[in-house]
């Protein structure tokens, strides 16, 4: 199981780019459906998968308190959030075709990563813009 620390922000994003890696590594056999080893593999990977929502959760959480103050910090961010996106947008996929056991899961996984795009946005913009350092205001519309 893997510790948390509930204030670093980019070691969250290691954790759940690495654990949404793992899952796109693993070979799937050929399983029966509806065997016992069918729903252990379920109960397995629901574990994982909520594991790794909670985790996203949390890195969104950090991403709203702790929103990136300067360019070199934001640019740092914005890559990382990139790579972790590409992996969920993978691990999301493959287990869309894989199995409708975990429907739930994705729906909530969906939610986690649109919020992710939604700060690689808000984090661009920032990186865009000729402000030098965030302000409070700088999201108001």
């Amino acid at each position: 199981m893997i510790t948390l620390d509930h204030n670093n922000l980019s070691e969250n994003v290691k954790h759940a780019y690495n654990l949404s890696e793992k899952f796109n590594k693993e070979s799937r056999s050929k399983i029966t459906l509806g065997s016992d080893e069918h729903l252990d593999v379920i109960s397995q990977n629901t574990e994982v998968f909520n594991q790794l929502i909670g985790i996203l959760s949390l890195v969104n959480n950090l991403v709203e308190k702790k929103f990136p103050s300067d360019k070199q910090e934001a640019e740092e961010l914005k890559l990382a959030l990139h790579s972790l996106h590409s992996s969920l947008d993978l691990f999301v996929n493959k287990i869309k075709v894989s199995d409708s056991s975990y429907s739930e899961s994705v729906i909530q996984l969906e939610a986690e990563t649109a919020q992710i795009v939604e700060y690689i946005n808000d984090i661009n913009d920032f990186i865009l813009s000729d402000e030098e350092f965030i302000s409070d205001d700088f999201f108001a519309e």
